[in-house]
Parts: structure tokens; sequence; C-alpha cells
């Protein structure tokens, strides 16, 4: 099978399988939605960018790419915490931080991924200097969250500042929280945080090297648990509302962090096998990443493609779609998922 074959068709059977869901695309709509999403979102994702180019100039492709692609995940995060406001919230006075605070998530997340499963010569020097310990005295603001460092190359420096700038605004976010259980709010969130932390660290290249199946699993809690984040980040504000379903929400909000995982790894196929990263649908079907960094080597579509398992895998995602879609932000879903299926 000639390679880009097999690319297009685990596309086609991706595609068959969100539309099974009764889910039908109409691509002209969904680009003048998401070019609305990067208009909406373009200050906040301008006011990043220049912060990042202050703290460290670009010098290579990875870098470049990382600022090209900040308004796209800004868009992203700015479009997931208006869709959960308003699912939680009965105002909207404190919007536009935790927009913020998300967007310096989503692309902090990006940037810490690329170390861990990427350029790992970094990872040791990251971790060592953001600890569990170390975010959790300076979320409650014990201690200033100071992890960069003027020598530090470009993407260790952008990671760094990107991790500080969240901390004080979730910080600000903290001290906003006025309800009766105020303690108890911040707590949650703050494990909801050292829980990403971990899931984070988990799912390195180096993890996945020695314990595959235990970083799958890490893989997928970094999406779920974004999603939770998120939501008691929200849950702390004074603009969330007394009479939200919160079960309802947190297994909606589980789905659909499933959902993205089992879609991101079909995406992401042979770069993860090439980059020695976990991925569900190679671990179900048993199919492990080479330990080698030799691209010649082909990626093996016949297994792939072949195996009983990856109908499954599709059908999940039928599944977990039907489950999850909602009047309330269907075409945020919908528009999203198609930039996926586009890139």
């Amino acid at each position: 099978m000639i390679p880009g074959d097999g690319h297009n068709e685990i596309r086609r059977r991706l595609r068959n399988a969100i539309e099974q869901s009764g889910v039908h695309f109409n691509p002209d709509a969904h680009e003048v939605y998401l070019n609305r999403q990067l208009m909406k979102s373009s200050i906040l994702a301008s006011k990043i960018i220049k912060r990042l180019n202050a703290c460290a100039t670009p010098a290579t492709r990875t870098e470049f790419s990382l600022l090209q692609g900040v308004p796209f995940m800004t868009a992203f995060a700015y479009t997931a915490t208006d869709c959960l406001y308003h699912l939680m919230a009965h105002q909207t006075d404190n919007l536009d931080d935790v927009r913020h605070a998300f967007s310096l998530f989503v692309i902090g997340s990006a940037v810490f991924d690329y170390i861990c499963d990427v350029d790992v010569t970094l990872f040791p020097t990251i971790i060592n200097r953001i600890s569990e310990d170390q975010l959790r005295l300076c979320l409650w603001g014990y201690t200033k969250p100071l992890f960069s460092n003027l020598e530090d190359p470009p993407l260790l420096r952008y990671a760094a500042i990107l991790i500080e700038d969240k901390v004080y605004l979730c910080r600000k976010l903290m001290k906003e929280t006025n309800h009766s259980n105020a303690v108890t709010l911040r707590q949650r969130f703050t494990d909801a945080v050292i829980e990403l932390y971990r899931a984070e660290v988990d799912s390195s290249r180096a993890d996945t090297i020695l314990m595959k199946d235990n970083s799958v699993h890490s893989r997928e809690d970094v999406w779920i648990n974004s999603l939770l984040m998120l939501y008691s980040l929200i849950a702390l504000t004074p603009d969330v509302s007394q009479k939200i379903e919160a079960d309802k929400v947190k297994e909606k909000i589980r789905m659909i962090g499933r959902l993205f995982v089992l879609i991101d790894d079909i995406i992401d196929l042979e770069a993860d096998w090439y980059n020695q990263s976990p991925n569900l649908l190679l671990q179900k079907i048993g199919f492990q990443s080479i330990l080698s960094d030799d691209y010649t080597v082909s990626f093996p579509w016949e297994i792939v493609l072949g195996h009983k398992l990856c109908d499954s895998y599709m059908n999940e995602i039928t599944s977990l779609l039907s489950c999850v879609l909602d009047p309330s932000y269907e075409e945020d879903l919908i528009g999203w998922l198609y930039s996926w299926l586009k890139s």
C-alpha cells in the first residue's frame, strides 16, 4: 500500500465514523465559523504572541511554528471556554480572564508536549524546575512562579513563561471566589492542575519507552483533565450558576475528552509511531512504535487498517459523538472536528 493511500483511508474511515453519528459537514459554513472564531480571539492571540516574542526571539523551525500556531490554539481555547461558560455560568464578569488562562494552558501544553515527546533533552530541566510541590505553592500564593531563566533556549523559556503567566491569572481568579465553600473550590482546582501536570509528565516519550500502557492512559488523562481543570476554574468564579448540574456536565466533559483523544490519535498516527509517543489506536491493536529514529521505515498501514479492532475504535467515536452532541455547542464541536479532518 502506498503510504499516502493509507493516510487518506484512515481519514476516510474517521469521517465516516463521525458522519454516522448524525453529523453533516458543510465545509463552506465551517470555514466561515473558524474564521469567525479566529477573529473573535485575535486580540488575545496577539497579546500572547507579543509576550512570547518579548521573552525570547524564535530561532528554530519549531519555535516559529509555535508562534504561527498561537492564533489557532487561542481560538480553540476561547471556544472551549465559551461553551463551558454557557453550561455553567449565569454571568460573564470573569470570562475574559478565564479565556486568557485557558489559552495560556493550551499553548503551554503544546510546548510541554513537544518537550516531553520530541525534544526530550529539555525534559529533565523543565520537570526539575517546575515540580508538583512548586506548582501547588505558587497557585496558593505562598511563592512566586519563577520558572524561566534568561539563559534557557527559546522553547524552554516559552513553556516557563506561559506557565508563569497562567499561574498569576489563576491566582487572581482564586481570589475572586466568593462562595461559602471557597477553600474547597480552590483545593479542587489546585488538585486538578496537579493531576494534569502529572498526566503530562507521565505521557512523556521517556515514560513511553519504559511503561507504554501507563503513558497511553496518561495521554487520555491529559485531554479529560484539561477540560475538568477548565470546569474547576470556572467553578471558582462568582459567575458560576448555583443551579449547575455538576455530575451531568462532568460526565459530558469526560466523554468529550475521550472523543478528542481518539480522534487526535488518528490524526497523529504516523507522527506518534515515529516519535515513540503513546497512541490509543496503536495500543488497541497491540502494535508498538519503533524504538529508533529511522524514518526510512514505512508506517505499517496494512497492519493497522486490516486489524478488526480498528473498526471497534471507529465505532466508539460514533457512539461518543452521538452522546455528546448538544444544540448549545453543536456548531462549535462540528466546526473544530472539521478543522481536525482538514489538517
